[in-house]
């Protein structure tokens, strides 16, 4: 048989051994990799701060929440619930009375 292989397989590369690399190819990323993903990364935080700082000035808000009263008439609290509970609760406002 020509072109077939006798024993066990070759195992596979596994590299090589811990604590030796020598080479920047050897390594993860270069030093070149890392400084531009930093730099990307510093320059998508100014990003991000500038554009919320934008949004603020826009909104008018400056980083608060804007409260406003409401207008119109103050509705009568002693009415709505003579209205709508002191069938049940009773002019005391007590525990609801058990009806059959």
């Amino acid at each position: 048989m020509s072109g077939s292989r006798t024993g066990p397989p070759a195992a596979p590369h596994a590299g090589p051994p811990a604590g030796s690399l020598t080479s920047p190819e050897d390594r993860w990323f270069t030093r070149r990799q890392v400084t531009a993903f930093m730099t990307v990364l510093a320059l998508a935080a100014a990003l991000g701060t500038a554009a919320y700082q934008a949004g603020e000035r826009l909104a008018g808000t400056a980083g608060g929440a804007v409260v406003t009263a409401a207008t119109g008439t103050v509705p009568d609290g002693g009415a709505l619930y003579a209205g709508n509970c002191a069938g049940c609760h009773g002019a005391d406002a007590g525990e609801p009375s058990a009806r059959p």
